[in-house]
């Protein structure tokens, strides 16, 4: 057994193992019942919720950030997964129940975002901004939506000059791109505003064209480009350690990442 007070961060990455297995399990029936598929499914959220808030309040008392950051993306996570249950066909739930899954999504969401600023995690900040900009959109709530996917669109730009991504990365950026350029004019268009929805569209579509010819339009020979990717493996590893909840000194990664952008 972990102890809590002895050992406050291993206990914290154990406690959301636990609360993932609940989240990501798989509902044990299977008699083809839909209903109770999705019971069950609700079930295991409800549980995982109790552990990542009670981890969520632990963490608060030992003042780390980036570890109180990565609970609250769970428990919008989780939330996010009740709403949408909450509004299948034909197993639409109580306007009070959708209503509460929906705004604790959003507020766990939001207290993510303002750990992951877009100075401080643009590639972060653009994700988590599109995710709540198509939650926004699933709601019919145009003017969040459209709120978060100027977020979006601000984080992106900061991206769009950033060649030490690295090829998986890249695909995640181009990924959240893709999203905004297809939905953000959607939503103007739902304000009852096209020719915004004409302006974002173009926009979109410039941004994905430049991101993602970003790299492949630097004069290198082949062998520093070799070089630059692999300088971006190493980069996208080294951060990738720096937001891990079993990560105990951070100091060794950081370093290091520093060391590589020079």
């Amino acid at each position: 057994m972990v102890s809590a007070t002895d050992y406050p961060r291993t206990w914290v990455a154990a406690q959301l193992d636990f609360g993932d297995a609940y989240a990501h399990a798989a509902p044990s029936s299977d008699t083809g019942d839909f209903d109770a598929f999705v019971k069950e499914a609700q079930s295991n959220l409800r549980t995982a919720l109790g552990i990542y808030e009670t981890t969520s309040a632990f963490v608060e008392q030992i003042n780390d950030d980036v570890r109180w950051a990565l609970v609250q993306d769970r428990i919008g996570n989780a939330h996010a997964m009740m709403y949408l249950f909450a509004k299948a066909p034909g197993l639409e739930a109580a306007p009070e129940e959708r209503q509460h899954h929906y705004a604790a999504a959003i507020e766990a969401h939001s207290a993510s975002l303002r750990v992951h600023t877009p100075e401080r995690s643009p590639r972060k900040h653009l994700e988590m901004s599109v995710y709540l900009g198509r939650l926004h959109t699933y709601e019919g709530d145009w003017r969040a939506a459209e709120e978060r996917f100027a977020a979006a669109a601000r984080a992106a730009d900061r991206l769009l000059g950033d060649v030490e991504l690295s090829e998986s990365d890249m695909k995640a950026v181009l990924r959240e791109l893709g999203r905004t350029a297809m939905l953000a004019p959607f939503v103007a268009l739902m304000l009852g505003q096209p020719e915004r929805a004409l302006e974002l569209a173009e926009t979109g579509r410039a941004r994905l064209l430049a991101k993602a010819l970003s790299l492949e339009a630097l004069p290198l020979s082949a062998e520093l480009r070799h070089q630059l990717h692999e300088l971006q493996r190493q980069v996208a590893a080294h951060e990738r350690r720096l937001v891990s909840p079993r990560l105990f000194d951070r100091r060794t990664p950081l370093n290091e990442s520093m060391r590589l952008r020079k």
